[in-house]
């Protein structure tokens, strides 16, 4: 064990080593709060804390993603749904309540983090510990609506603090007075550049992944393969969700299927990652998606529109990938083309992505992290 990791652990015990509970709406999904938690919940346990994770609801038997060895309690054994009707809401508070009663039961001491602003709203109303509650933001702030919004800037004072993303997202909460700090998603690094050469005479692996929702844009990806049907380029897309059938027979429309595969959600997405060239990015909007870094940790170069607002955060363009302006198709297409005929690019691009791995470990997130167990 490094003397890091041995330093943060003997910081660990002078805090009493604090029972770390992690809330969520539905930690069996695929999503990617439920990917961060299950990466969150593996550190904090490594670290020496006790983890458990509180599931409002199970949408399946088993979770889609490795949370270790650690507890999850479920409140409702039931699917959440999608649909945001009145009987999920009071479905939502019946399980929210269910945890309070939970929760005081409890006789060690623990802090508390909230993965939703719905449920961190309720923390700040009704729970009479909410200063153990720690709001952590996974969305950009602008991704809710109106009432979620002006909700979480007038109750989120009485919580002990909220934890985002992005700086942009940090200032606007200070910005009101309310405690707030920025802690980026992490992916330890997995592996060096293999430097490409002759890359003419090999196909250009582009990765895009994700929930296939509208907010993620994978139409806007498929218009950007059309306009690169010609080249010697392969798109693979791996996700599941609501837009399938539509990013499906958009591919057919297009008769793209020698150039574009698709592939369910996979809970080892970092394969497809390892056998790829560079990852695309086409959302709407995102806040800091750990799949990019993800991407980064295999030492692959990232392409992103830059949405609002997480992407800008990340990528810093011509060194560790490109930022395209949002929704300029042609310039997207250019900067995959200039991957495809540049190898020193490629590669100069690439050593960028492994450098910012480096300097976004486990070990420096926990230090972050640590400093709001108190």
């Amino acid at each position: 064990m490094s003397v890091e990791v041995n330093s943060l652990i003997n910081l660990g015990y002078i805090l009493n080593m604090k029972h770390i509970i992690i809330t969520s709406l539905d930690m069996f999904l695929m999503g990617g709060v439920e990917r961060t938690n299950a990466s969150l919940a593996k550190l904090f346990q490594s670290q020496g804390h006790k983890v458990t994770l509180v599931s409002f609801f199970q949408n399946t038997e088993i979770p889609f993603f490795d949370f270790g060895q650690n507890e999850i309690v479920v409140m409702n054994k039931t699917p959440h749904g999608f649909n945001h009707n009145l009987l999920i809401k009071l479905k939502t508070l019946a399980a929210f309540f269910k945890c309070l009663k939970y929760l005081r039961s409890l006789k060690d001491e623990y802090v508390l983090i909230s993965s939703y602003p719905r449920t961190s709203i309720l923390f700040a109303m009704f729970f009479s510990g909410r200063k153990k509650v720690i709001a952590h933001e996974h969305s950009t702030f602008d991704a809710h609506s109106g009432p979620v919004r002006n909700l979480r800037l007038k109750l989120y004072s009485k919580l002990k603090t909220v934890i985002t993303l992005t700086e942009h997202d940090k200032d606007l909460y200070t910005s009101r007075g309310i405690e707030c700090h920025k802690i980026p998603n992490f992916s330890d690094f997995k592996k060096e550049l293999t430097p490409r050469e002759s890359k003419s005479k090999m196909p250009l692996v582009c990765l895009s992944a994700g929930r296939m929702h509208p907010h993620k844009g994978f139409d806007r990806l498929v218009e950007i393969a059309k306009d690169l049907k010609a080249e010697n380029i392969q798109f693979i897309i791996v996700g599941s969700g609501s837009e399938e059938n539509r990013i499906k027979s958009l591919v057919n429309h297009y008769d793209l299927s020698s150039s574009v595969s698709i592939f369910p959600a996979s809970d080892n997405l970092e394969k497809y990652i390892d056998n790829s060239d560079v990852f695309l990015m086409t959302s709407t909007t995102e806040a800091a998606p750990l799949v990019m870094l993800e991407a980064f940790s295999y030492s692959k170069p990232v392409i992103a529109y830059d949405c609002p607002i997480g992407p800008r955060e990340i990528i810093i363009d011509g060194d560790n990938g490109f930022l395209v302006a949002d929704g300029d198709q042609l310039d997207y297409t250019k900067k995959v083309k200039l991957l495809l005929d540049s190898d020193d690019l490629y590669n100069d691009l690439a050593a960028g992505a492994a450098k910012s791995a480096k300097n976004n470990s486990s070990a420096c997130n926990y230090k972050l992290w640590i400093t709001h167990f108190e």
